[in-house]
């Protein structure tokens, strides 16, 4: 039942709503107008938008209105934060409410009846208290911290584990990693060009991730080599082991055999490292509410980090990991609005047909993975169609030559026909999508790849020789 004064500024927002339904070019009498605005805000944050976008506020689904009246599929979802897409009514009566509420924001000194709610459920819901999860999905995760964004997430977990290893402090982690750009997180992220002009004191070693083109086995034993031979160089030096399971910006989507991840985790725990699992971009999307519980590491879990759909971000732990009083706090956990929103997202996930095998999220996955197959039968050598990425809601492409400027030029051509993109990965880049798996139709993909074969078709003519 909607409350009446919801009513009306709900129904206006759905009307308006209906007119965001298929992809649409700009207004050219409010191109100009949207122009100045975008090339203002460049100016004053000291770089042009990745995009000259500003959405209107007029949305449905994986279709977003922009301020000069194009509509856009947008399949990167502000990169992967938009699980259920944009104007979703529930979402929105469900901001309505909270934007009500006396409390703006909520944090360490006066935390609300959403940051209650939405910590308990995930504390359970990390523990492994779903009906359809095996035994090997479930935690000892006991409690948690709720906080603002993926970069801050990873940074408590990251004390959390130095604090319960002191004085040891250093972490071992993947080549391609991509933590955030906080001092800190930029030395963690494997990318030289993020902390240009800054220091860096010799906290982190990085490995080499799953080799793909080698066996399981010969995998195994490179890694535990490494690990053992970092650990016995500097002992009593690091604290843990952390890590994407399926690597994001630096990786372009690659994971790996559980077997794998077992033996490697297991060896870990032997070395004395904590294990920390950075489920930022992961949360909600592999068709499991964490990646690992799709892949049965629940045993190994010491700490998580986790943010991107959940509108805010959070740190959950075991019982043994639990930090001391005094080591985290926080004026801001998250607006009310958004904390009530991660709420009922994750409500949705869970009680919707979107988890387990047989769920909306892994059968997406299979449909997008056929098409892709499909797509590489047919034209792939003419448009050099090689590698996917794919697991639930994330799917990255290898596309052309694959290189940087290449594909730069190919996603900006994209943009203007429609369709939000990114990329990731280096040597080769690939084209990546994080789309909005809570409401993408099988219809709606086959019209995006329809919209990415038809750029590839007039690439040519911007596509460096």
């Amino acid at each position: 039942m909607i409350p009446g004064a919801f009513l009306e500024p709900l129904q206006r927002f759905l009307a308006h709503a209906q007119d965001c339904h298929a992809i649409r070019s700009p207004d050219p009498a409010k191109v100009e107008a949207a122009r100045e605005f975008i090339a203002e805000t460049g100016r004053l944050r000291g770089r042009p938008f990745i995009y000259p976008m500003v959405p209107s506020g007029r949305a449905s689904g994986p279709f977003v209105e922009m301020t000069d009246g194009s509509v856009k599929m947008d399949l990167i979802a502000g990169i992967g934060v938009h699980l259920f897409g944009h104007g979703h009514p529930e979402l929105v009566l469900t901001g309505l409410k909270a934007a009500i509420k006396g409390t703006t924001m909520q944090g360490t000194l006066m935390p609300g009846e959403e940051y209650g709610k939405l910590l308990k459920l995930l504390v359970q819901i990390g523990a492994g208290d779903l009906e359809h999860l095996p035994p090997e999905a479930k935690t000892k995760i006991e409690g948690g911290w709720l906080t603002t964004c993926g970069t801050m997430s990873n940074e408590l977990a990251l004390k959390v584990l130095r604090q319960k290893k002191f004085p040891a402090f250093k972490l071992i982690t993947f080549k391609g990693a991509f933590a955030g750009r906080s001092s800190t997180m930029q030395e963690l992220t494997d990318e030289p060009k993020y902390r240009e002009g800054q220091p860096t004191f010799n906290q982190f070693s990085h490995i080499p991730f799953y080799d793909a083109q080698r066996s399981v086995e010969e995998n195994i034993s490179t890694t535990k080599q490494q690990l053992s031979e970092i650990v016995e160089k500097e002992p009593g030096q690091y604290c843990g082991f952390g890590f994407e399971l399926i690597q994001g910006e630096g990786g372009a989507f690659r994971t790996a055999p559980r077997e794998w991840w077992t033996a490697i985790l297991s060896h870990a725990r032997t070395l004395g490292l904590g294990l920390w699992f950075d489920e930022v971009q992961t949360f909600g999307r592999t068709g499991e509410i964490f990646a690992f519980q799709r892949l049965g590491l629940g045993e190994f879990v010491d700490v998580v980090s986790l943010a991107k759909p959940l509108q805010a971000a959070a740190i959950l732990w075991t019982k043994e990991y639990e930090p001391k009083p005094g080591l985290i706090a926080g004026t801001f956990a998250g607006g009310t609005v958004s904390l009530a929103l991660g709420l009922r997202i994750v409500e949705m996930l869970v009680d919707g047909d979107f988890l387990g095998e047989e769920g909306r999220i892994q059968k997406l996955e299979r449909f997008i993975r056929e098409d892709w197959e499909a797509r590489k039968r047919r034209v792939g050598e003419r448009f050099g169609f090689g590698d996917a990425h794919i697991t639930g809601g994330m799917a990255a492409f290898k596309i052309l030559d694959g290189k940087a400027e290449t594909i730069k030029k190919f996603l900006e051509k994209l943009f203007e026909n429609g369709v939000i993109g990114f990329s990731a990965g280096k040597d080769p880049v690939f084209i990546r999508f994080l789309p909005p798996v809570g409401v993408l139709t099988e219809a709606q993909w086959i019209t995006a790849m329809d919209v990415v074969e038809k750029t590839l078709e007039e690439f040519a003519d911007v596509r460096p020789a």
